[in-house]
């Protein structure tokens, strides 16, 4: 008996250390606490940002902090991989962020922000040395918004909106960035809100607001946008169906002359003008087509059959009797 129970005891403490190990597993893979985010990570400017190839591929510009404020960068295209911070630095604005810029050529930069908080936002342009700052819509009060930038089109000029005329309407303007020349190519009659250009930096779709609903004219754009234009071609579905009513009628006096060739000298020798032409064509087509190969002299044409007499009315009669 004795020795039984030493044989038990090593078989129990082997069940006692393996029931134990899963419960040591489970303590030591518990979650560790993980530290709490700092609000301020969720609203601070980014590292780098808006990388952007020149045209010929040569430089990259970016944005990166400087000073907490986002400014533009611009390091060689074989320099990419290493420090960015070691990049060249092209402005050096500290009183609002520069978000968004574009090149121009291979040695420009045109980027935009406003002054003061004000949101008039203005044009400027900078070399790649971070030389030659201009600001280029030197307007005080007006506010610019960039139409298209004429990439692949233009190295020299943009195309922007202004309310220089008029402080609640755009007109467009093809600006210069190496002289800062402006020229009107729009003048906003008034109601237009957004200007499309095609592949050729051409305006041709203009956007305008009635009521809650935008709408969009196509055609191409002048010096003034004619109000009477923009109501015909809202018009135009109209028009369309007319036109087809006019040749549908024409067709069909193609094919009573066709089949009758005699009611055109009939039609031509009664009809004294166009409308008294119609009526008599209009009564003609009610006749049948068997009944148009005889000759259709008026006692005929009024004795062709009960419905087609009836049809015409007293003042058609009183028409073909004289």
């Amino acid at each position: 008996m004795k020795n039984r129970m030493i044989g038990l005891f090593p078989a129990c403490a082997f069940f006692l250390i393996a029931c134990a190990q899963p419960a040591t597993r489970q303590i030591a893979s518990a979650p560790k606490a993980t530290a709490q985010i700092p609000v301020r990570d969720f609203f601070r400017n980014p590292t780098s940002s808006r990388f952007a190839l020149s045209p010929s591929g040569d430089h990259l510009a970016f944005l990166q902090p400087y000073k907490t404020r986002m400014n533009i960068s611009v390091m060689k295209s074989s320099q990419v991989g290493q420090d960015l911070s070691k990049a060249q630095r092209v402005t050096n604005i500290l009183a609002r962020d520069i978000s968004n810029f574009f090149w121009k050529g291979n040695k420009t930069l045109v980027f935009s922000r406003d002054e003061g908080g004000d949101e008039n936002f203005h044009l400027f342009s900078v070399d790649i040395k971070g030389k030659n700052l201009k600001k280029l819509t030197p307007f005080p009060g007006v506010r610019m918004e960039i139409i298209d930038d004429l990439e692949d089109i233009d190295e020299n000029h943009v195309l922007i909106g202004l309310n220089k005329r008029k402080k609640e309407i755009f007109d467009v303007y093809r600006l210069n960035i190496k002289s800062g020349k402006l020229v009107l190519v729009a003048e906003n009659p008034g109601n237009f809100t957004s200007w499309i250009t095609d592949h050729n930096g051409k305006i041709r779709v203009l956007s305008r607001q009635m009521g809650s609903t935008p709408i969009s004219t196509i055609g191409k754009a002048k010096k003034e946008v004619s109000e009477k234009l923009f109501h015909l071609i809202l018009k135009l579905p109209s028009l369309l169906i007319f036109l087809l009513l006019i040749i549908s009628l024409f067709m069909r006096l193609l094919i009573l002359v066709a089949t009758n060739p005699q009611s055109l000298s009939l039609i031509l020798q009664k009809g004294k003008n166009l409308k008294k032409s119609l009526i008599i064509a209009r009564s003609m087509l009610k006749i049948s087509p068997i009944q148009r190969k005889e000759k259709c002299s008026l006692p005929l044409c009024l004795q062709l059959g009960k419905k087609s007499a009836t049809s015409l009315t007293q003042k058609q009669k009183r028409f073909f009797q004289k």
